[in-house]
């Protein structure tokens, strides 16, 4: 129930170190929205969570892609050094991951760290629009001036 899990994300936030490492147990769980909530209550820990910042940087190499995603997030917040310190698993990632939200966010964690060779591009799942498709196709809709 959604709203045990908010009373104990707020009790867990309250308990300060010791809340950072019940936390920081909880990265193993088999349950994957688990483990995106204990990177989310490490994320808002501040100091405290950044110290688990080489646990949660385990969860890179998770099999579900929104514990991923909440990784690199959690990296980012933790400033540009704990992104570097995991820079090449990051652009292995933003190379290779399965999904497109995952390796475009690694993409953007380097570029913000300041250590991307290339520049981002497209946001993901950026789509054309109806005038792109238009002027890519005149001879579709003939009737239309571009």
């Amino acid at each position: 129930d959604a709203s045990v899990r908010c009373a104990a994300l707020e009790a867990i936030l309250k308990m300060e170190q010791h809340g950072a490492r019940a936390a920081a147990a909880l990265l193993t769980s088999h349950d994957p929205e688990v483990r995106v909530q204990a990177i989310r209550a490490l994320k808002r820990m501040g100091d405290y969570g950044v110290a688990y910042a080489t646990v949660v940087a385990k969860r890179l190499g998770d099999d579900v892609w929104t514990v991923r995603r909440h990784t690199v997030d959690f990296l980012v917040c933790c400033g540009p050094s704990v992104v570097e310190v995991h820079a090449d698993e990051l652009r292995r990632m933003r190379d290779e991951d399965a999904d497109e939200d995952v390796r475009f966010q690694s993409a953007q964690a380097l570029e913000d760290a300041g250590l991307s060779e290339d520049p981002i591009v497209t946001p993901p799942l950026s789509r054309p629009t109806s005038v792109d498709l238009l002027a890519s196709s005149p001879e579709m809709f003939p009737d239309i001036d571009m």
